[in-house]
This record gives structure tokens, C-alpha cells and sequence, in this order.
């Protein structure tokens, strides 16, 4: 089948077959967001040096994002085989005669998100030779989309329809720290670092177990077990050099995740069935998978003018 020739003559004998039919709705809105935010910063002068310090509030409310699902019916009408089933059956094999299935473009998607950011940095001035800066960001976000954030989808196969409620975001952690340093350690030479620690990320599941049956599951993200979902320590060194003139070169050398920590991605997300007992493996890690990047060198080179 999976010849040139084989191919070939699936291609003769079904001219048509899988060529999906996508439509956009002709009324579509654009996409926009609405952003309020309260901030303060001050500069404070500690250890005889001058800090500046941050604090702000985000609140972030999306609105008529784009997102296309399954318009493929039963010959009945229903979205699923079974009548009063709110999940599963969905009518995938019901494509259009001599096509595929039919894909509708359509506003819907809403967002939530609160934040907060606390910070502090000491900016680094030749005088005393270091910078720091310590930024902690807490996240709460919400969304109707499913698992876009975590898997960057625009899909929603499993409801006819997107759905109004917003459910907690998968792929943004609650909780984000980051801390970064440059110091100059002579001979025109600096050293920087950046560590970086985020909870966990929750996670797309479905939830069968707090349901009636098997027909009516629904999306339920959970956080896996764990305080940290991902680390990473970055160090880098960069050398200048005065050519006498208005052009300088440099050349820097990145050390990426210097540890080589692994920040794993794949979790156990099965509840078990209508009334059964979560089994002791839910939210822990069941596989290898792990997120980029791995130790990474990266030699550059550059110029200023």
C-alpha cells in the first residue's frame, strides 16, 4: 500500500477521499483583550547600593478568540451516539460523501488571567562591577479552550459547541521564580547567570471517575505530584574587545541547563471509570519524556557599533 504504485492507485480510486472541508464564520469578530493593571516601583538604597523594586496586579480578560470544531452530525442531528451523552461518540466517521469531515471556524475562546509580579534588581554599573535581579510571578489563569496553552491548540473535537466555562489553564504554573546575576571579573570579561524554577504546570485529563458513566466524562486538568515542574541554571561567559574605534567585538560562550536537570512531561492523567478508586499512580510520572532544552553549549560571536 505504502509503494508508489500502491499509492497511486488509492489515489485513482478515491479521488476525493480525506480532503477536509473547512468554513469560517462570515460574521467574525477579531480577537481582542482587555488588560487592567496597578503597579508600584520605588528605588530604595540598600547595603549602599541603589535598588529598584517592583510590584504590580494583571488582570487579563480575553475575548472572542478563534478556535474551529467537528461539524460532522449524525444522520439524526446529534454530535453523539448516544442520546443524553454529554461526552464521547462524537460522529468523526460522519464525514461529508466523497470528502472528508467538515471543520467550522468560529469566535468563542475566553481567557482569564490574574498575576502578580514582585520583583527586585540591582542594575549592574561599572563602578561595582554587579547586577541581580530576583523576579517572583503568581499566575491564576482560566480558559474555555481546553488545552490550548499546554499543547498550543485552536481544536474542540470533544463538544459540538466550545464551552462557556472557563476551567483552570493547562500549561501555566501558578508560581515562577527567576534569578539572575552579572559579574565583571576582569580583563574586560563578565560572568552571568540565570536560574529559573516554576511549579508544576497542570496538565490536560479527562474525569470519568466523578461522573455517572462512561457517556458523560468531562475535561478536569490536575497538577502533578511534585513542588517544582521545571528548573533550569543558564551560565554564560562574554569577552570584549576595544578595536579603537566605533565597532566592538565580543565573543560569549552559553552554558544552557548547566545541570542537565531533566523537567519531565509526561504523567499519569487516568482517574479510572464512574465510581472507581483513583489509582495510586494518578498525577505521577509514567514516562521519559522530558522538556527542552537539555545541556546545550553555544559559542557566539558579535558586533557593537
Amino acid at each position: 500500500m505504502l509503494t508508489p504504485e500502491g499509492l497511486a492507485a488509492y489515489v485513482a480510486a478515491n479521488p476525493r477521499s480525506g480532503g477536509e472541508v473547512r468554513l469560517l464564520n462570515n460574521d467574525l469578530e477579531t480577537p481582542y483583550s482587555d488588560q487592567f493593571s496597578l503597579g508600584m516601583r520605588n528605588a530604595v538604597n540598600l547595603w549602599g547600593q541603589d535598588w529598584n523594586t517592583s510590584l504590580a496586579l494583571s488582570h487579563i480578560r480575553g475575548h472572542d478568540g478563534i478556535y474551529f470544531r467537528l461539524g460532522n452530525r449524525y444522520d439524526d442531528g446529534r454530535y453523539y451516539n448516544v442520546p443524553g451523552a454529554t461526552w464521547g461518540g462524537q460522529p468523526w466517521g460522519q464525514a461529508i460523501p466523497g470528502y472528508g469531515s467538515l471543520i467550522l471556524g468560529d469566535n468563542g475562546v475566553e481567557s482569564r488571567l490574574n498575576s502578580l509580579l514582585l520583583s527586585i534588581d540591582k542594575p549592574f554599573t561599572e563602578a561595582s562591577g554587579w547586577g541581580v535581579t530576583l523576579a517572583y510571578t503568581y499566575s491564576d489563569a482560566e480558559e474555555n479552550l481546553i488545552d490550548s496553552a499546554q499543547n498550543n491548540a485552536n481544536f474542540v473535537g470533544d463538544y459540538p459547541v466550545i464551552p462557556d466555562n472557563l476551567v483552570t489553564s493547562t500549561g501555566v504554573p501558578k508560581h515562577r521564580l527567576v534569578m539572575s546575576g552579572i559579574f565583571d571579573i576582569g580583563w574586560d570579561i563578565t560572568l552571568s547567570s540565570k536560574l529559573t524554577l516554576a511549579s508544576q504546570r497542570p496538565r490536560y485529563a479527562i474525569n470519568c471517575n466523578d461522573a455517572p458513566s462512561f457517556d458523560n466524562c468531562f475535561f478536569d486538568p490536575f497538577e502533578p505530584e511534585g513542588t517544582l515542574g521545571y528548573k533550569q541554571f543558564d551560565v554564560a561567559l562574554e569577552k570584549r574587545w576595544n578595536t579603537g574605534t566605533d565597532i566592538g567585538f565580543k565573543v560569549r560562550a552559553d552554558l544552557i541547563n548547566a545541570f542537565d536537570w531533566r523537567n519531565w512531561n509526561q504523567y499519569a492523567d487516568w482517574r479510572g471509570g464512574p465510581g472507581e478508586t483513583v489509582p495510586d499512580s494518578f498525577g505521577r510520572r509514567n514516562g521519559d519524556e522530558i522538556l527542552w532544552p537539555t545541556r546545550t553549549f553555544k559559542l557566539s560571536f558579535g558586533l557593537d557599533w
